[in-house]
């Protein structure tokens, strides 16, 4: 223990007469001389994404209770691999830009009935249509819906009724916001 000591006063007294020649600095002077800054505190933590990362689809996003929507809508990915004629009838193919509307429609629905309602909806059918379009179709025992979101920009359209037909629903709907009434509609699937 007594020759630890001798060498920290050893190099103490070292220090001293080094730094008194100009040849060592303590942390100290080295500070007041402006070549050592203070240390800086830590950036403050926040969800800043990079400018490089591409936004998360709204549909893998989706809560724990709608993952059997997210996995239908992943599913559906493959119809982006059709090719024109795929039908045997002329069949158009379908663009990324179709598909993301569509499945980015059901997940926003799927989610405000979720969140707003308290309503689990099941997952739809995600079929391709001749002419480009992409309809969700629903079908039970006693309802049916189908939704079909065309590729030529202009607003959804919607057609359900239950099997004895006194109970139809029919509208166009913007893509981009909820639609209570369908979300509704969507409730008697459960």
């Amino acid at each position: 223990m007594e020759s630890v000591q001798l060498i920290r006063e050893e190099f103490e007294g070292d220090r001293e007469s080094r730094e008194e020649e100009g040849i060592c600095w303590s942390k100290d002077r080295l500070r007041d001389s402006g070549w050592l800054e203070p240390p800086h505190k830590p950036a403050p933590i926040c969800d800043i994404k990079p400018c490089w990362s591409a936004p998360e689809p709204v549909w893998q996003s989706l809560p724990i209770e709608l993952q059997h929507i997210t996995r239908a809508i992943e599913t559906s990915r493959s119809i982006l691999d059709l090719e024109e004629n795929w039908d045997g009838e002329g069949g158009l193919p379908f663009s990324q830009k179709v598909w993301e509307k569509a499945v980015a429609f059901l997940a926003l629905q799927a989610k405000e009935g979720f969140v707003r309602l308290g309503i689990i909806v099941g997952a739809p059918r995600i079929l391709p249509s001749a002419d480009g379009s992409i309809d969700l179709h629903w079908k039970s025992d006693a309802y049916e819906l189908l939704v079909n979101i065309p590729q030529d920009g202009t607003p959804a359209s919607y057609y359900g009724d239950n099997t004895q037909g006194n109970m139809p629903i029919k509208a166009t709907c913007n893509t981009s916001e909820p639609d209570r009434k369908l979300i509704s509609w969507l409730s008697l699937f459960l």
